[in-house]
C-alpha cells in the first residue's frame, strides 16, 4: 500500500534506529527526531503504518516496533527450492562470522525486556556455493533480526555446498541478501547465470570488461564470464545459521 511522505520518513527512521541500536525507538524519540509536539501525532501515523501492514506492535510493550518486510518485492528472477526444510523460529539463527558485512546478534533491549526487532524476508530456497544450482519457485518468508537487513529490498537464500568456506559461509547457512543489480570488487554476489542458474561468489571485474566469480576454496575453479553472460542478482550482507539440529 502507499505510504505518505510523513510514513515512509517515519518507516526509515525507525528502520535505522533499530538496524545502529538493535531494538526499537519509542513514540517520545520519532517525536523528538522530527520535531513534533505531540505523541498523538506519531502515534496516528505508526498506527497506519501498522493497519497497512509495515510494521506490528505489541500493546503492552514500550518499544514494541517489529519490522515487517511487505514493502520487499520478491526478486523476479532469482527464486528458490521447494525442498528447504527449515521452519526454525528467529531465536535458532545466529549470525555467522562474516567479515566486511555488518551483523546484528539477537537480543533484548537494554532498557526493558523485549526482544530486538525481528523483520520477515522472503525465503527463496537454496543457492549454489559451489556449482550453480537450479531455482525452484517457493513463496515462504523467514525471520530476520531487523538490525541486519539493508537498505534496498532484500530477500534470504539458504547456501548449498562449501566453495565460500573460506569466507566462512558454509552448507546450510542462511545468506540475506540486499537486492542490487551492481556491485564492488570484493563483494559477494548472487550471480544469475545464463541459462538461468544462480551462484554465490565474490565479484573482480577486470581491465578487460570480463568478470572473475571467485570462490573461498581452492578445489572450486573461478568463473570468467562476460557481460551478458550473466546478471547481479544481489549482494550479500549479512549470513546466519541454525545451531540447533
Amino acid at each position: 500500500m502507499a505510504l505518505t511522505r510523513r510514513q515512509r520518513e517515519i518507516l526509515d527512521f525507525v528502520a535505522d534506529f533499530i538496524r545502529t541500536r538493535r531494538y526499537s525507538p519509542s513514540l517520545e524519540e520519532i517525536a523528538a527526531h522530527f520535531g513534533l509536539n505531540s505523541v498523538a501525532t506519531v502515534h496516528k501515523h505508526v498506527s497506519n503504518l501498522e493497519k497497512k501492514g509495515f510494521i506490528r506492535r505489541a500493546w503492552n510493550r514500550s518499544r514494541s516496533i517489529d519490522l515487517l518486510a511487505t514493502e520487499l518485492p520478491m526478486p523476479a528472477t532469482i527464486v528458490g527450492d521447494g525442498s528447504s526444510s527449515f521452519r526454525g523460529r528467529s531465536s535458532d539463527l545466529q549470525p555467522a562470522a562474516f567479515p566486511g558485512a555488518e551483523h546484528a546478534a539477537l537480543g533484548v533491549a537494554p532498557d526493558d525486556a523485549s526482544a530486538s526487532a525481528i523483520a520477515r524476508l522472503p525465503l527463496l530456497g537454496r543457492v549454489a556455493a559451489g556449482r550453480p544450482l537450479e531455482a525452484i519457485v517457493n513463496p515462504e518468508t523467514i525471520a530476520v533480526p531487523a538490525a541486519m537487513v539493508g537498505r534496498h529490498p532484500c530477500y534470504v537464500l539458504q547456501v548449498t555446498g562449501n566453495s565460500m568456506i573460506g569466507e566462512h559461509i558454509q552448507d546450510g547457512d542462511f545468506v540475506i541478501v540486499e537486492k542490487r543489480e551492481t556491485a564492488r570488487d570484493g563483494e559477494k554476489i548472487i550471480a544469475l547465470l545464463d541459462g538461468g542458474e544462480a551462484t554465490l561468489k565474490t565479484y573482480f571485474r577486470d581491465a578487460d570488461g570480463s568478470v572473475r566469480l571467485v570462490p573461498a576454496n581452492p578445489e572450486h575453479r573461478v568463473l570468467v564470464v562476460q557481460q551478458g553472460e550473466f546478471r547481479i542478482q544481489g549482494v550479500v550482507i549479512g549470513v546466519m545459521r541454525k545451531l540447533r539440529h
